[in-house]
């Protein structure tokens, strides 16, 4: 991100508050007295979903998104879906993360679903 006075921020990983406050410190290093700053995030990106799913595809990412109702957005499983054999890849360094019971879907996430093979 471009600010004004302050040249290029990087944002990844950083929530709204955190970000707030490394700018309202940097502009007061001789730029304001009292620097009040407010971020609000615009768009999310959306999440994947994928493989054993009724309509596999890109879905836009809301708060609190869980695995299991990610699946239901996707249209539930396919009659093949593995029970247990779910995961997500996630972040620039492609983490792929075993999905635990109630795991928060991340924007940008892509959750998988593999076949039961019996």
């Amino acid at each position: 991100m471009n600010f004004p006075l302050l040249g290029n921020l990087s944002v990844s990983n950083k929530t709204p508050k955190q970000l707030a406050s490394e700018l309202e410190q940097k502009l007061l290093d001789g730029y304001m007295v009292k620097p009040l700053v407010s971020v609000l995030i615009e768009e999310y990106r959306p999440f994947y979903i994928r493989v054993e799913v009724r309509s596999p595809g890109v879905y836009p990412f809301s708060l609190e998104l869980t695995e299991d109702q990610a699946v239901a957005i996707a249209g539930g499983l396919k009659d093949r879906a593995s029970r247990s054999d779910w995961y997500i890849i996630r972040g620039e360094e492609k983490t792929k993360l075993k999905v635990e019971k109630d795991i928060k879907v991340l924007p940008g996430d892509v959750v998988t679903i593999q076949a039961c093979l019996f």
